[in-house]
């Protein structure tokens, strides 16, 4: 099993909507799954789940915390065995999903 640790204020993350093929693939309230467009999809901000936090992360932005990221403040997905990673900054963290804390 291969382990990695962030360095500085890298955040590692999931996406907690689908993406595939650079799109973001949302479910609507009647169950229809919808890939947007590729602009549109990336132009907004979007929710995430913390998978591993550098050492100087802020403290309230932990390992499972639900966080909003700026639009476009992402690095290309990674693959890590067999899952589909992405990194940011927490300079990009624009809220935390009190609900998780």
């Amino acid at each position: 099993m291969t382990t990695f640790t962030p360095i500085r204020n890298n955040i590692i993350f999931t996406f907690v909507e689908q993406a595939a093929a650079q799109r973001f693939i949302e479910q609507t309230q009647s169950g229809i799954y919808v890939a947007g467009t590729f602009d549109e999809a990336l132009n907004r901000a979007r929710w995430a789940t913390v998978t591993m936090v550098g050492p100087t992360v802020p403290s309230d932005i932990t390992v499972g915390s639900e966080v909003l990221i700026e639009p476009l403040k992402w690095t290309e997905k990674f693959e890590l065995e067999g899952k589909i990673y992405w990194q940011t900054n927490s300079d990009h963290i624009l809220a935390i999903n009190d609900e998780d804390q």
